[in-house]
C-alpha cells in the first residue's frame, strides 16, 4: 500500500484543510519510523508502510521512503494476508481429547489466566485439535459450555476453530452474541512477526458488532527497527469492520508507542483532505501531532477490520 506522511504546511500547499479524524485498522499495520512521534519532521514524499498480520517485515520487499531512495521509487505497499496457517500434516499422529481440552482451557480462561491459556494453545495436542477442524469439506468448530433446549451453544462457553483460533464468551442460539474474546495463536514454527491476534468486545450475529478492541503482540527479534507495528485498535466494530471514530496505538522494536486517530465507515477510512499527485488521500492523523497524516489511495482504502472473522 502506498502511504505517505505529510506535515500541515504541505497539506495547505495542496489545498487540504486540517480536518480531524479517527481511524485504525484490523490489519496489522506496519508504519515507517518516519511517522513516529518525536521524530524529525517528515519530508515531502515521506512514507508509511502498512502490512497485514502474518507477514514478516523482514520478508516484505519494501521500497525505501522517497527522501532516501532513488528518484521514481514508490512507497511501501500493503500485503493482503489472512493470518497464520497450521501445518495440518504435522499433527497426523498426535492424540487429543477435544471435550477435555476445551474444558481445561475454559477453566483457565474463566479465571482470567491468559498466560495459561496461551501456553495450552501452543501444546501439540491443542494445535492438533485445532488442525482437525479443517476438513476437505470445509472448516468446522467444536464447542464446550452451556447449551439451550436444542443443544445449541447458549450462555457461556468456549469454541475452537481451525488455524489455532479460539473464542470464549457469550453465545445465543448457537452463535457468538454478547461479550467475548476471539484469539488466533501463532504456532512456534511460524516465521511471522506477530505471535497472536485478538479481538475483545461485543458480538452480534456471530461477528464483532459494537464496542471492542483489536490487539496484536509480536516477537521483537523479528521486528524491523525502521518500522512501527499496529498494537491496539479501539472503537466501534460493525460486522467485523471498523465503524466510526477509532483510536490506534502503534509499537516499534524498542517498545516506543505512537497514537493515531481517524474515522472509518464500513472498513473504509474517511478522507481528511484532497488527493496528492499520486492520488493518495490523508486518512489518519497523530493524536499528539494532528498535522501528521497517513495517506492511501481509494483502492487501498477498504476492508479494514478483523478480517479473519468478518470474511468467514
Amino acid at each position: 500500500m502506498k502511504i505517505g506522511v505529510k506535515k500541515k504546511a504541505e497539506l495547505k500547499k495542496n489545498g487540504v484543510k486540517g480536518a480531524l479524524f479517527a481511524c485504525s485498522t484490523g490489519l496489522l499495520l506496519v508504519l515507517s519510523a518516519c511517522a513516529k512521534e518525536g521524530a524529525a519532521p517528515a519530508q515531502t514524499g515521506a512514507s508509511v508502510a502498512i502490512s497485514q498480520a502474518g507477514v514478516s517485515a523482514a520478508a516484505s520487499p519494501l521500497n525505501l521512503p522517497a527522501e532516501r531512495g532513488k528518484r521514481g521509487e514508490t512507497a511501501p505497499v500493503i500485503y493482503q494476508t489472512d493470518g497464520v496457517k497450521l501445518r495440518t500434516k504435522d499433527y497426523a499422529e498426535e492424540k487429543f481429547d477435544t471435550n477435555a481440552q476445551l474444558k481445561e482451557m475454559m477453566d483457565y480462561w474463566a479465571k482470567g489466566n491468559m498466560k495459561a491459556v496461551e501456553e495450552l494453545a501452543h501444546l501439540s495436542r491443542f494445535e492438533a485439535m485445532s488442525a482437525s477442524m479443517k476438513t476437505e469439506s470445509g472448516d468446522r468448530s467444536s464447542y464446550y459450555g452451556e447449551v439451550n433446549e436444542k443443544k445449541e451453544p447458549e450462555g457461556k462457553g468456549i469454541m475452537v476453530y481451525s488455524e489455532n483460533r479460539y473464542y470464549y464468551g457469550s453465545f445465543q442460539n448457537g452463535r457468538r452474541e454478547g461479550k467475548g474474546t476471539w484469539i488466533q495463536f501463532y504456532p512456534s514454527y511460524s516465521r511471522d512477526t506477530a505471535t497472536y491476534h485478538s479481538y475483545s468486545g461485543e458480538f452480534k450475529n456471530d461477528l464483532p458488532n459494537g464496542q471492542g478492541q483489536e490487539h496484536y503482540e509480536y516477537n521483537p527479534e523479528r521486528m524491523d527497527k525502521n518500522l512501527l507495528y499496529l498494537q491496539n485498535v479501539i472503537g466501534t466494530f460493525q460486522d467485523g469492520f471498523y465503524q466510526g471514530e477509532m483510536y490506534v496505538i502503534t509499537l516499534d522494536r524498542n517498545g516506543k508507542t505512537t497514537e493515531w486517530k481517524g474515522s472509518c465507515k464500513s472498513g473504509t477510512w474517511q478522507k481528511e483532505g484532497e488527493a496528492d499527485a499520486k492520488r493518495r488521500y490523508p486518512v489518519l492523523h497523530g493524536r499528539l501531532d494532528e498535522d501528521r497524516h497517513i495517506w492511501m489511495t481509494e483502492k487501498e482504502n477498504r476492508d479494514f477490520g478483523v478480517r479473519e472473522i468478518a470474511w468467514k
